[in-house]
């Protein structure tokens, strides 16, 4: 079945790609509009007796309507101001017919909603610690400071409950009125911030290893102390020493570096050599890789950042959509 849903799905990319889903949001319908997409609801309210001819006929609810009444009026200029009506002077009234248009249907709704863009909010922008959280690259960084309620007025002390409060009784030796005291006080000062992105360059094993973008290269260095036969390049290497040694054909003493064997551990990280859409990592972008990221779909495989395409952290039909394209523009 997996199969089938796949050719079915790989076909409909290739011979439609090209005008649905392709980059902008603004093109999406409602069921498409998702990912980094929003859908904004616009509802349009009326009445279609309040429509003219024209926008009656663009509104499906609306139908424009025309019938033949009788004419009315007893004053001259009402009269003859009605097309297909004359006065008679003879008995001072309107006579004959008048075609009568309008627009009916009651009340009308017109859908205006778009798909658009989401906008994110900047990290700064975020004034609790959950929110910052959610926030793509943000990071809470907690900040506090301290004062002493003594030094707050009687309406600052009401902002620190429990920490502060007011004295409203002085006693027979103070008779300034209320006063603020309790001790100190803290203020919370933590604030939302970009969070701090290390470069690969920079990253220790552990943190390469898990970090889809970064590729860590292993690079080890081997060698034997007695390789060195000087004293500067011996010491160099903290794993050996340059030492007196008693041996040789005339059994004379002569300096050597000892210390056995050693290692050095070179290893790396580096920014990851493949691009987003190169799934298989063959350094080409082709209908393999549509293949792969519909299976990577189907079978519900953990997160593949070459497939994420528009890195909204899901792998979804929009990625391979987005494949496609870059396969069209190629």
């Amino acid at each position: 079945m997996n199969r089938i849903i796949m050719k079915s799905l790989f076909v409909f990319l290739i011979t439609a790609g090209n005008s649905i889903l392709l980059s902008e949001c603004d093109n999406l319908l409602s069921s498409e509009c998702s990912g980094n997409c929003e859908w904004v609801e616009d509802l349009e309210y009326g009445n279609c007796s309040n429509l003219s001819g024209s926008d009656c006929t663009q509104i499906s609810d609306c139908s424009w309507t025309s019938y033949q009444q009788a004419c009315s009026g007893t004053v001259y200029s009402d009269c003859v101001s009605q097309p297909g009506c004359s006065y008679s002077w003879l008995t001072y009234s309107c006579t004959g017919s008048t075609t009568v248009s309008n627009c009916s249907g009651g009340n009308y709704e017109i859908d205006n909603g778009y798909c658009q863009e989401i906008q994110f909010e900047e990290c700064s922008g975020h004034q609790s610690e959950s929110l910052c959280n959610n926030g793509d690259n943000c990071e809470w960084m907690e900040s506090y400071s301290y004062g002493n309620c003594g030094n707050l007025t009687v309406s600052q002390c009401y902002n620190y409950p429990g920490e502060c409060y007011v004295d409203s009784l002085p006693g027979w030796y103070d008779s300034s009125g209320p006063y603020c005291t309790g001790g100190t006080y803290q203020i919370d000062n933590s604030y939302c911030t970009d969070a701090l992105v290390i470069e690969c360059s920079d990253m220790i094993e552990a943190e390469c290893s898990t970090d889809d973008s970064c590729n860590w290269v292993e690079e080890i260095e081997y060698g034997n102390c007695s390789n060195y036969n000087n004293g500067t390049a011996c010491d160099a290497n903290e794993e050996c020493y340059w030492d007196l040694c008693y041996g040789g054909y005339y059994g004379s003493w002569s300096h050597c570096c000892r210390g056995g064997a050693w290692e050095i551990d070179n290893s790396y990280c580096e920014d990851f050599d493949f691009i987003q859409g190169d799934i298989n990592q063959d350094l080409v972008i082709n209908v393999l890789d549509v293949t792969v990221t519909i299976n990577l779909i189907l079978n519900q495989s953990p997160y593949n950042y070459l497939a994420d395409i528009n890195n909204d952290n899901s792998i979804n039909i929009q990625d391979v959509i987005m494949i496609v394209q870059i396969i069209l523009n190629g």
